[in-house]
Formats: C-alpha cells, sequence, structure tokens
C-alpha cells in the first residue's frame, strides 16, 4: 500500500445513487446520528477523524452495502 494513500468517504455516491434529492440533514435523522457527522463524511475531504464503529455499521446498512463501499483508499493523483 502507497503511504500517501488516504481515506475517503463515498457517501455522496452512495446518497445520489439512491435518491438524487437526498439531503444530509435527511440521512442523519434517518440514522439517528448528527448531521455533522454525516458532513463531514461526505465533504469530499479525506477521513481524518474516528469514526464511530456503530455508525458506519448504520450507514452502510441503511445503504444495504459493505464497508468496502462506503470508505475508499486513494491517492492525491486518484482525486
Amino acid at each position: 500500500m502507497e503511504k500517501d494513500k488516504k481515506l475517503y468517504s463515498t457517501l455522496p455516491e452512495l446518497m445520489a445513487r439512491t435518491d438524487p434529492k437526498m439531503t444530509q440533514r435527511y440521512l442523519a435523522e434517518q440514522l439517528g446520528v448528527s448531521a455533522s457527522v454525516i458532513n463531514r463524511l461526505y465533504n469530499g475531504q479525506p477521513v481524518t477523524f474516528k469514526l464511530n464503529p456503530e455508525v458506519l455499521e448504520k450507514i452502510c446498512n441503511y445503504f444495504d452495502c459493505p464497508l468496502a463501499d462506503l470508505l475508499t483508499m486513494k491517492s492525491p493523483n486518484d482525486i
């Protein structure tokens, strides 16, 4: 694994695929999590904060996807 790779969320793609009109606030309400957590995963920046496994599980269950579909490793050249 290249050491310059960082962890990114694919949450925007999952949301758009499920419902193009889905808002971050709506998703947060459906999952019972803070809107700021959803925003941090949605913003397209590397995931540099501690992730709560329960939140990740809720998101994966909501979108019926494995964790590998929610989080991905990318190098700066891939972005």
